[in-house]
């Protein structure tokens, strides 16, 4: 019984912070508090926060940096965590049990102009690849609006943040359903530090 109360505890935890960012968000303060640090290594940690509860459900996690590289991101740390968390928990909620979660981080040229000089510039691209049930094909245009959701474990926030804070570090956010039909990618990118 106390699991219960601590696993509700946290779900309400969790649907207040998201509440009280989408209010920051739609009145311009939510505020970041940007350093250097390693994407590889805050990557890492949130796959550890993860692992012993997906481990319990038969979900496996990988990860794989594709160019082996050092990539230092000017970011608010938490914030990009939250981002990474959101997208990984969102995965979990559609493959129920025994599927496997790939991340993986990659660097590559913006090769368009984002509207601020960003054209030719690298960029880290995180990826979230999944094995569950897909992005419903009704609910892929609106996956990053507030609410949408098909989920009785979610409110349709998480998604709706995770796209904002990442705008606000000059990136891009993506979901498509994989091309053999089994699961979802979520991708999401942000400038590298000293890509000039």
């Amino acid at each position: 019984m106390l699991d219960t109360v601590i696993r509700n505890a946290q779900r309400l935890k969790k649907l207040s912070d998201n509440i009280l960012d989408v209010t920051k968000i739609e009145s311009n303060a939510l505020n970041m508090s940007k350093e250097v640090f390693s994407l590889d290594g805050l990557v890492l940690d949130t796959i550890k926060d993860f692992e012993d509860s997906l481990k319990g459900m038969g979900i496996e996690l990988e990860y794989r940096n594709l160019n082996n590289f050092e990539c230092n991101v000017l970011a608010d740390k938490t914030r990009i965590g939250q981002v990474i968390s959101n997208m990984i928990g969102n995965s979990a909620k559609f493959i129920g049990k025994d599927g496997t979660i790939s991340i993986t981080v990659e660097r590559k040229k913006r090769s368009d102009d984002d509207g601020v000089g960003n054209k030719d510039k690298d960029v880290v691209v995180v990826c979230v690849n999944d094995t569950g049930t897909g992005i419903d094909t009704e609910m892929l245009p609106k996956i990053f609006t507030k609410f949408a959701s098909k989920s009785f474990q979610g409110t349709g926030l998480g998604l709706y943040i995770s796209k904002k804070i990442v705008e606000a570090h000059g990136g891009r956010v993506l979901a498509e359903n994989n091309n053999d039909g089994r699961g979802a990618k979520f991708s999401f990118s942000l400038p590298l530090e000293n890509s000039g």
